[in-house]
């Protein structure tokens, strides 16, 4: 499971390891956050909350913007 930060970090936390991943499209640990979200895999939202399907959408292309 993966918990989006604040808009000021530019990244997700990966919940099983507390490792930072930085939405940079050369960066292997997004690569693989991007692969778990189309598969389904939680995200959370800054508070704890379970985020909707058009968040991931939007998550996923945060790095192409």
């Amino acid at each position: 499971m993966y918990k989006l930060l604040d808009s000021k970090f530019g990244g997700v936390r990966r919940t099983v390891d507390n490792a930072f991943i930085p939405f940079d499209p050369d960066n292997t640990d997004y690569k693989n956050f991007k692969t778990d979200m189309s598969n389904g895999v939680e995200l959370q939202d800054v508070d704890g909350l379970m985020e909707s399907i058009m968040i991931k959408l939007v998550v996923l292309n945060l790095a192409n913007l």
